[in-house]
Order: structure tokens, then sequence, then C-alpha cells
């Protein structure tokens, strides 16, 4: 199963618009929209990388980073001193830097994409 989620930049928060039972359905210009994965983690790691390239692909390549296994469950970045907007938090990478955030469901998946803003 797949969701269809928006990235309200400016207030760095996720909205959900709909399910899919496909990739195949998913068609969409605006750069804040995005698709995930949100089934059952497959066991087999061929299985898995066949998941995120899909996923990756249909998103044209938006996706940072995915990761398996972890549990965010805290995205609120109110506190920290950045000025990335709402749920998303400062990068440090190679000596770069940028705001992220990251769509996480209950099965293991984690979706990161860059926000607005800068820190």
């Amino acid at each position: 199963m797949y969701k269809i989620v928006k990235l309200d930049h400016k207030q760095g928060k996720w909205v959900e618009v709909s399910e899919l039972n496909s990739l195949k359905e998913f068609s969409t210009d605006e750069s804040n929209v995005y698709v995930f994965y949100v089934g059952e983690l497959p066991i087999d790691k061929n299985e898995q990388n066949e998941i995120i390239e899909n996923v990756i692909k249909a998103n044209k390549n938006k996706i940072n980073r995915v990761t398996i296994g972890a549990k965010l469950t805290s995205m609120d970045s109110d506190t920290s001193p950045s000025s990335c907007p709402g749920s998303c938090w400062c990068i440090v990478d190679g000596g770069s830097r940028y705001c992220e955030t990251c769509y996480c469901n209950g099965n293991g998946y984690c979706w990161c994409v860059r926000c607005s803003g800068s820190c």
C-alpha cells in the first residue's frame, strides 16, 4: 500500500492526501506532493530494494534518503535553534547544511526529503 502525502513547507508538516494500491496510479507535477510505501516490510533485501527504487523513481528523485528500521517518533524541531520550519530539522552533511524531514510509518520505513529554508 502507498500513501500520497503533501509537505506543507511553511509549517514543515505532512498532510496525508489519499492511499493507493499501486504506484501506477500516481502522477503529479507538484513539487511538494510525494508517494510513499507504507505496506509491510519484506524480509528479502532484493524486494526491499525494488520497492525503494520504484518509490524514488515515482517521486522523480526528490527523496534524500530512506531508512529501514528507524523509529522516529517525534519530528518536532520547534525547540531546536535553526531556521528550519515546523517538524523539519537541520542536517549537516559533508560541509553542506539543509533542512530535512521524514515521513515514517509503523512498518519500518522512513522517507526523508528536503524542506524549504536553510540552517
